[in-house]
């Protein structure tokens, strides 16, 4: 049998102390990018697993994190979801899932269990008319949790839309089709703005619905359409790639874009411009806060990450005719 490598042995081959791995581990305190590069590479060359057992007799935490979301019919809380576990593995700490179907009643249960030590919430269901009752450290992601100061992590949805749109006009969109999210959820509000900053004096918008970010919603959003636009900007990937089925179907020519750059979806032909958001990066920015936040740091921020535009066929070729 092997021997198991310790938090000495990597100490060593890092040529740090046990005291320093430990801080690297914990994040208790900050450890210089040079020093956290060591003790990587240390944990790496020996397959260091933390033992996150031990870690909570020692501290008196359960090294776990709580997330609460939705569910995974929309699939970027899947890969955040992805994302999210793979940033807390290397930082030593396991992840608990729980669905946000009675959200207060999820995170109330979560902080009783005494089963993690902070919450990570994406989720749009929070009823405004009752405060949350969280007596452990919470970061949102996405979405904002009202009425909290809560550290607040999402990518930027209105320079993010306002990017999208200009690319189509830029394109040759003049009309505009535009199916939103659901406009009680912060985020398709904030798309949605980004969207019409964008368009004031250049475009119009033809018509406008509200969808569910389902591709449900875009097959619908199609079939409704009384005159074809120019363009059409759906507001997630889910609702552009019904739109693209639909579009396909008709063989309508239209420019297309969505938003989220969804693994499932820019794999699709024709490849759907999308604005892809920073999901690996802000996971980790979530984690890290949440980590600090446990280990005691009190300041709150709202980051908003800058997305990226990516460029498919169905804004340089449009759709078969």
């Amino acid at each position: 049998m092997a021997a198991t490598v310790t938090l000495a042995d990597v100490a060593r081959v890092a040529g740090v102390s046990t005291v320093t791995v430990s801080r690297y581990l914990s994040h208790a305190t900050a450890v210089a990018p040079a020093t956290a590069t060591k003790v990587k590479k240390a944990m790496k060359q020996l397959n260091y697993k933390p033992n996150r057992l031990a870690r909570a007799l020692r501290t008196n935490k359960t090294g776990q994190l709580g997330v609460v979301l939705p569910g995974f019919e929309n699939q970027y809380f899947f890969e955040l979801l992805l994302n999210i576990e793979k940033a807390a593995r290397a930082r030593g700490f396991g992840v608990l899932i729980a669905g946000d179907r009675s959200l207060p009643q999820a995170i109330e249960e979560l902080a009783r269990s005494q089963a993690v030590d902070g919450i990570l919430l994406a989720s749009s269901s929070w009823p405004n008319d009752k405060p949350p009752q969280a007596s452990i450290p919470l970061v949102c992601i996405d979405r904002p949790l009202p009425g909290t100061s809560s550290t607040f992590v999402s990518v930027d949805n209105v320079n993010g839309a306002t990017a999208v749109t200009e690319h189509l006009i830029a394109a040759g969109a003049q009309t505009f089709g535009l199916l939103t999210g659901p406009l009680h959820i912060p985020a398709a509000q904030e798309r949605k703005r980004g969207f019409y900053e964008a368009i004031e004096g250049k475009a119009t918008c033809i018509r406008e619905q509200e969808g569910d970010f389902t591709a449900q919603a875009g097959v619908n959003f199609v079939d409704e359409l009384e005159e074809l636009p120019d363009a059409i900007f759906a507001c997630n990937d889910l609702m552009a790639a019904g739109v693209l089925s639909r579009l396909n179907e008709k063989r309508h020519t239209v420019l297309l874009a969505g938003f989220d750059g969804l693994a499932s979806t820019t794999q699709l032909y024709p490849r759907i411009t999308t604005l892809v958001q920073p999901q690996e990066e802000l996971a980790t920015i979530a984690v890290d806060k949440l980590i600090g936040a446990i280990n005691g740091e009190t300041e709150t921020e709202q980051i908003y990450l800058p997305g990226t535009l990516l460029v498919g066929d169905t804004t340089t070729k449009g759709m078969p005719k």
